[in-house]
């Protein structure tokens, strides 16, 4: 009966659904405390790290934390201090510490999950190999280290570790992968690293292209972190062949007139600007404008100013064809006193 309702209060948590979860969890410890057999006493630990992770989705970090110490104190007392029955309970306090902001105490539990999981991975007879488990740890790591100041370094290397047992596990076109070459994707823009950069991008909006869909949000998003490091690169026609693809996943997801797609289309515009492409910055705001107009009428300040800057815009190409044209004739003209 123990086990069923520790079932049931799993199912809901995994739901972030707290409330019910607890109530559950808490028949599971009140009748497995009152078994003596040795069944209930290994079963004990898993149910009081679940009364922990209840309390820490709501928020009620004190009971969190007695809890948890709970699991971690019997826990140790039935398997010893490194048996891997104690790595999740290990977890449990770095999430509880992330959120409570205390990222001291947060490392210090996922160093010491790391080096439980770590042995049990690599120790003679052991599981085969580094696992999702561990790759967890190693992500977890990267994110309190990227919170820290002046660790972006370690961050990007715990981070690197995940995607490549992410990688070596599940394959390159999974979830994991799509979140992990992201992070890391995007410590390497910041640290410098570009080409690098752009390769993880890659990989992660391929990962969650095949697991969302080419016009799911999160692909999308990616796509659109990826142009503007394209245009950093000054790799242009890379960058509009992309936010073409960005702005057409967009009409689908929000609608061919949608105020939603402004921000691609701009920054498509001034791609098409710092590549020399006026005629298509022209056109692209001229887009724009006819969704300004749909969304708030010709006659809103923000339609009549965009109105003016295409009609500036179309002045200048004008006079910069014209001095062209005039500069080609006089040169044309010099040609031919010559002969």
């Amino acid at each position: 009966m123990a086990h069923a309702y520790w079932s049931l209060s799993d199912t809901y948590l995994r739901k972030q659904l707290a409330q019910q979860a607890i109530h559950h969890a808490q028949k599971a410890h009140k009748i497995a405390a009152m078994l003596k057999d040795e069944a209930a006493l290994k079963f004990q630990p898993t149910v009081l790290l679940t009364l922990g992770m209840c309390y820490t989705v709501m928020k009620k970090y004190g009971d969190a934390e007695k809890w948890l110490k709970k699991a971690l104190d019997l826990t140790e007392q039935l398997y010893g201090e490194d048996h891997p029955a104690c790595v999740l309970v290990h977890m449990g306090f770095a999430n509880l510490y992330q959120l409570q902001h205390n990222l001291e105490e947060a490392e210090a539990h996922l160093v010491r999950a790391w080096e439980i999981k770590e042995d049990e991975c690599h120790q003679d007879g052991g599981i085969d190999g580094e696992n999702e488990e561990l790759a967890e740890i190693y992500s977890e790591l990267g994110k309190v280290h990227s919170k820290q100041d002046d660790q972006d370094d370690q961050a990007l290397e715990c981070y690197k570790h995940a995607l490549a047992i992410y990688q070596a596990r599940l394959g390159a076109e999974t979830p994991q992968v799509g979140r992990i070459a992201q992070k890391v994707a995007t410590l390497q823009s910041k640290l410098g690293y570009f080409d690098d950069s752009v390769a993880n991008f890659e990989l992660a909006a391929g990962a969650l292209e095949v697991h969302n869909g080419a016009c799911h949000k999160k692909t999308v998003d990616v796509w659109r972190k990826l142009c503007l490091l394209l245009v950093k690169l000054k790799r242009f026609e890379d960058a509009q062949s992309l936010l073409l693809r960005v702005i057409n996943s967009e009409k689908v997801l929000f609608g061919a007139m949608s105020i939603n797609l402004v921000e691609s289309y701009k920054l498509l515009a001034m791609v098409y600007k710092v590549d020399g492409k006026m005629q298509d910055m022209i056109r692209i705001h001229e887009a724009v404008l006819t969704i300004y107009h749909k969304k708030w009428g010709p006659k809103d300040s923000r339609s009549r100013d965009l109105a003016k800057q295409v009609a500036d815009m179309k002045v200048q190409l004008r006079m910069k064809i014209a001095a062209e044209v005039e500069h080609d004739g006089i040169e044309d003209s010099e040609c031919s006193s010559m002969k």
